[in-house]
């Protein structure tokens, strides 16, 4: 289904006003933040990537996601081409068909997820495409850290609570790599709560770990640019050269000065 979406959105002949799906008529409008809202930078990545002017679609296990930038129909383009793509695959049900079935399309989740935002909740993540952020939602913030509280104050926990905490820590962590360094002592105290029906008392540094974890999902919270979350052009270069005096040492390396270097 997400080929069929990118073949639609990057064939030139595909004629989206009078080849699509009503489903697409059953989608809010396209909802954008206010003009005042300004634009964030990306910086240069290390990788070279085709222009994409028509957007794409890409997917995780059974969730498509469609981003597309706002120039011309793309808006129409997107909203049209993934609910005629599901069509494509599956006929609609009908009074003849000998084995009962339901429809693929779940018509309520649809309507709710389906349309185009600035801001939208993608795979447990708040994505705003404009200030290029990556947040977590804060029901996830005061439910997490509410249960992380619980520890710090109760200073012992369950197995499965322990294994609970660090499968959403890793969620946060996977956007959020600094998160890995302090974790590693939980995973000990996991490790003991297996061997000791189940409870285990914490340590001082681990309570200072579980405590240090609260700082890092408020600054989750509070949006992860997404500049740091992709193969960018470093900005600095620290290169191992002897300095003029015959002296070994560090230089620190701009792109602007690794260009003059590399020309003279």
């Amino acid at each position: 289904m997400t080929d069929i979406t990118n073949s639609l959105l990057h064939n030139e002949f595909w004629d989206y006003n009078t080849l699509y799906n009503s489903l697409s008529d059953d989608l809010e409008d396209p909802l954008s933040l206010d003009d005042n809202v300004p634009f964030h930078p990306a910086k240069d990545l290390s990788v070279t990537l085709p222009d994409n002017l028509m957007g794409y679609a890409g997917i995780y296990i059974d969730d498509t996601i469609g981003i597309t930038p706002d120039l011309g129909d793309n808006t129409k383009r997107l909203s049209r081409a993934i609910p005629l793509a599901i069509y494509s695959i599956a006929r609609p049900t009908g009074d003849l068909d000998i084995i009962p079935r339901k429809d693929i399309k779940l018509m309520k989740k649809f309507k709710v997820e389906g349309h185009l935002e600035e801001v939208k909740k993608v795979l447990g993540w708040i994505l705003k495409t404009r200030t290029l952020t990556l947040s977590l939602p804060h029901d996830k913030l005061r439910d997490w850290s509410h249960d992380i509280s619980k520890m710090i104050s109760g200073k012992k926990s369950h197995f499965k609570s322990i294994e609970s905490i660090l499968g959403r820590l890793n969620h946060v962590a996977c956007s959020f790599p600094p998160m890995r360094h302090y974790m590693g002592r939980l995973y000990q105290a996991l490790q003991r709560s297996s061997l000791s029906k189940g409870w285990t008392s914490f340590s001082a540094q681990e309570l200072r770990d579980l405590d240090m974890m609260l700082l890092f999902l408020n600054k989750a919270a509070s949006g992860i640019s997404l500049n740091n979350l992709v193969f960018r052009k470093p900005d600095f270069i620290y290169h191992s050269d002897a300095s003029e005096f015959c002296i070994g040492g560090y230089n620190i390396l701009t792109e602007g000065s690794l260009a003059n270097r590399a020309s003279n």
